[in-house]
């Protein structure tokens, strides 16, 4: 399982890169895997998407990336997108309760050929590789794109009618539907069909939107904690004052520690496909 969050995460993060391409083939030639590199944009209001799926042994892996604020404009009007709050009626599976409206949008992007666009949906390609790969599948993303995890899962659970088992592993998503919505995804959870979520328990992006406004989590939760930066004369400034030492500590850790690098403590660098889908970085930049 330890290998399992290695990969994802790294599949995660591969999402956000701009040789993904690149990393890609390389699988493709050593793995002997088929993968795609899809990006969908809304050409009304800029909102981009961008997905990977992968297919590695019988096992099919389908990743969502999140907001990428580098992104230039698209990355600018994807945080204008996901600040659209309003829970909608949900229109996935068995459309019981509500949905971010943000999120949703982001979603609908990858569902349907756009037009003018060779760039096909998502779900098409999805069936064409279920009918050759019988394995598990495997969804999974980063922030947004564990948001837009669970409700693509939910989706092809519901409407495809998939038997086989659906694994959902997400990197602090944020909430992406109501107490009713969550509800229907606990009735699948045991149904071939699991959902496990980490995140940095010092990252709010998790706890985002507010119950205030309805909306709730599920899944197993899985907490982490970022590793404290080791600070020089951190003793000496202790001695002279603990507080503002320790403060100055945790302010560290936080600028250090991004979202992104508090998950890297999952990664196994001994694993060849992992440091593949990480574009071979150097543990010390990846740590």
């Amino acid at each position: 399982m330890d290998l399992l969050y290695s990969r994802l995460w790294a599949l995660s993060k591969l999402v956000y890169k701009r040789n993904v391409i690149k990393i890609l083939r390389e699988v493709d030639y050593k793995y002997d895997s088929e993968t795609f590199y899809l990006k969908y944009c809304d050409k009304n209001d800029h909102v981009e998407q961008k997905v990977v799926l992968m297919t590695l042994g019988q096992d099919i892996y389908v990743a969502f990336a999140g907001t990428d604020v580098f992104n230039g404009i698209h990355g600018a009007y994807d945080w204008i997108n996901n600040f659209k709050l309003y829970p909608i009626k949900n229109k996935y599976g068995n459309k019981q309760g509500r949905i971010h409206l943000g999120f949703s949008r982001s979603l609908d992007l990858t569902l349907e050929k756009q037009e003018d666009s060779e760039v096909p949906c998502v779900i098409d390609i999805l069936k064409r590789l279920m009918k050759e790969y019988t394995g598990n599948i495997y969804v999974t993303g980063h922030s947004k794109g564990g948001a837009l995890a669970i409700l693509f899962a939910y989706l092809i659970k519901e409407e495809l009618s998939i038997d086989r088992k659906i694994h959902v592993i997400t990197f602090g998503a944020p909430k992406a539907g109501d107490k009713h919505f969550t509800d229907s995804i606990d009735q699948l959870i045991g149904n071939n069909f699991d959902y496990t979520r980490f995140i940095n328990i010092r990252d709010i992006s998790s706890d985002f939107p507010s119950k205030l406004l309805s909306y709730h989590h599920t899944g197993k939760l899985i907490k982490m904690m970022p590793r404290l930066k080791r600070l020089p004369y951190y003793k000496s400034a202790y001695r002279l004052n603990p507080s503002v030492a320790k403060k100055l500590q945790l302010f560290l850790t936080d600028f250090k520690n991004t979202h992104f690098k508090v998950y890297s403590q999952l990664l196994d660098l001994n694993d060849p496909l992992t440091r593949i889908l990480m574009g071979h970085e150097d543990e010390n930049k990846v740590l």
